[in-house]
């Protein structure tokens, strides 16, 4: 599974599957003009599978959390539902208009949560579970728009459920 990036022009952010410490990845900072990126982030095996949305937003340093690569993560055969969670620095003056694309074609079920201008998250539902005709983006991969306003951090999460 990838995770990319793309910006109006549709370029890539990507790198390779490290991990790292238990803690809060440093957001990605937008800049002006195309640049490549590596996204950071934390995932999180829910063997639970009881977390929700809202135990993470009041628990950000949750200690299951992983810091790594969000590029390039592969947990094989996982049934437990994974995590992941990011996030995007605006510094402009303007609102950034971009879309993160999930670049594996064939999960059961993506939930990807992003926060609107009041402060609440919005969840779109995707994945090989539900017609392609229903994506926001008519694509093979699953695609999300986003829009990051301007000067602030905004986190996102997706809840990945594949058998």
């Amino acid at each position: 599974m990838k995770i990319s990036v793309f910006m109006l022009s549709l370029l890539a952010i990507c790198g390779s599957l490290t991990a790292k410490a238990h803690g809060t990845a440093k957001p990605l900072q937008l800049e002006k003009g195309e640049h490549r990126y590596q996204i950071d982030g934390d995932y999180l095996i829910d063997k639970s599978a009881k977390i929700i949305l809202q135990d993470l937003i009041d628990n950000p340093n949750h200690p299951n959390f992983t810091t790594s690569d969000l590029s390039a993560l592969n947990f094989g055969f996982q049934r437990a539902p994974v995590w992941l969670r990011f996030s995007i620095y605006n510094p402009s003056a303007k609102r950034q208009f971009l879309f993160i694309s999930i670049d594996y074609g064939l999960l059961n079920h993506v939930e990807f949560y992003s926060p609107n201008n009041t402060n609440h998250y919005q969840k779109i539902i995707s994945g090989i579970n539900y017609p392609s005709k229903f994506r926001i983006i008519d694509n093979k991969y699953f695609v999300f728009p986003i829009n990051v306003e301007p000067h602030t951090i905004q986190t996102y999460y997706f809840k990945i459920i594949s058998t």
